[in-house]
């Protein structure tokens, strides 16, 4: 079984807000990794050069097919992730991520689908 990278998963919850606040873009994703490997590469560009903001996976049941895919992938690139055991639903899952990285004044949620 696949497990979530210590260092990536705690490299946003170090993170302080700045005086001029910090944005998450957070992907959330259930069995889609050819999604994944598409999407991440490029929304990985547009984030890297914005202080401001950090890009977050956020897996839906880490049992369902694909998923593992998924983090892997998403572990490859530096991809911080949030995950679930078995599949939840998308508001299970963004609620997840509000409770944990709860730090954010602005949130932007994706569901790649």
């Amino acid at each position: 079984m696949c497990e979530p990278n210590a260092s990536a998963k705690s490299s946003l919850n170090t993170r302080t807000l700045s005086e001029n606040g910090k944005t998450l873009v957070a992907v959330t994703t259930c069995s889609r990794p050819d999604l994944v490997r598409h999407y991440l590469p490029k929304l990985i560009s547009v984030t890297a050069s914005l202080k401001q903001v950090d890009l977050l996976l956020g897996i839906d049941g880490l049992s369902s097919p694909g998923n593992c895919e998924s983090l892997e992938f998403a572990q490859s690139v530096g991809v911080p992730c949030v995950v679930s055991e078995h599949p939840e639903g998308v508001g299970i899952s963004k609620n997840r991520i509000v409770s944990l990285l709860g730090g954010y004044d602005v949130y932007f949620f994706w569901r790649m689908t």
